[in-house]
């Protein structure tokens, strides 16, 4: 990822991180605009893009969180949420509805 810009911020969904089939990475570059994040959903082939793999598996699940990173991730997708008219997703993700 560094060689497309430096890298700000790097981490991993909670539900995830011990997964032995899926990650699910939220990266921030320096010198973008906060709205220009990657999400980057990754499996393994034998996983089959299947969205909720692992989401229901606590042996998957991690505790690694940075608060500041998430909150600022959820001030984003809220902001973007009404910019597209969804004012019931933006006021679950400003409540505590977390993304990651």
């Amino acid at each position: 990822m560094e060689r497309v810009r430096q890298v700000a911020s790097l981490r991993f969904h909670p539900d995830f991180q011990h997964s032995a089939k899926r990650r699910l990475a939220f990266v921030r570059f320096t010198g973008v605009p906060l709205f220009w994040g990657v999400d980057l959903d990754v499996f393994a082939f034998s996983a089959g893009r299947d969205p909720e793999y692992d989401r229901d598996h606590p042996p998957a699940h991690g505790t690694s969180v940075s608060l500041a990173e998430s909150s600022l991730a959820n001030v984003i997708a809220a902001f973007k949420a009404v910019r597209r008219g969804r004012d019931s997703e933006a006021t679950k993700l400003l409540n505590g509805s977390r993304r990651g």
